[in-house]
């Protein structure tokens, strides 16, 4: 009874340890200064349906993936598009640019999902070099298509998700 008691706390206090170990690893911010750039809907791309204004939509998911980034631990802060960096950061500051490529309004269920399209840019501020180009592509119901505040949050989310998942 004694041998199995220690057993247990032996393998509880490795599993914490490599818990410990697994969460210290994720509280690394990946870039000191994030550039992130207002989002954009490529030429002869119908978004959002309806003849609904794309401002709202587009102001939205800037506004949530700019907090997905810092939630996220991506950027340990995120500046608007010519922001002033110090000496210091400009080494490690990166700029982030984001666009709707596609659009696919399908069927306004989910045996026909919508479909979103994006391509993310990561490059380095100081020399304009590429580090990441991702196009990640996003099934959606037509609530999250027709309401602004939906889509910012769906959509930022899911993009930082793809976005981290390409940096490991």
């Amino acid at each position: 009874m004694m041998k199995r008691s220690v057993l247990c706390v032996i393998f509880f206090s490795l599993a914490l340890f490599v818990a410990a170990g697994a969460a210290a690893k994720d509280t690394a911010v990946k870039y000191k200064v994030v550039e992130l750039k207002p989002f954009t809907i490529a030429e002869g791309v119908a978004f959002p349906p309806d003849n609904i204004d794309p401002k709202n939509h587009l102001d939205a998911l800037y506004e949530h993936f700019t907090e997905d980034l810092q939630k996220q631990k991506i950027a340990e802060q995120v500046i608007t598009p010519g922001g002033a960096v110090t000496d210091a950061d400009a080494a490690d500051a990166v700029v982030i640019e984001g666009k709707i490529t596609a659009f696919a309004k399908n069927g306004r269920n989910m045996a026909h999902p919508s479909v979103l399209t994006m391509q993310i840019v990561i490059y380095r501020r100081s020399d304009h070099t590429p580090i990441l180009t991702i196009n990640p592509e996003f099934k959606m119901l037509w609530e999250t298509c027709v309401k602004e505040k939906y889509f910012g949050q769906a959509v930022a989310n899911w993009s930082i998700f793809e976005l981290k998942k390409a940096l490991r």
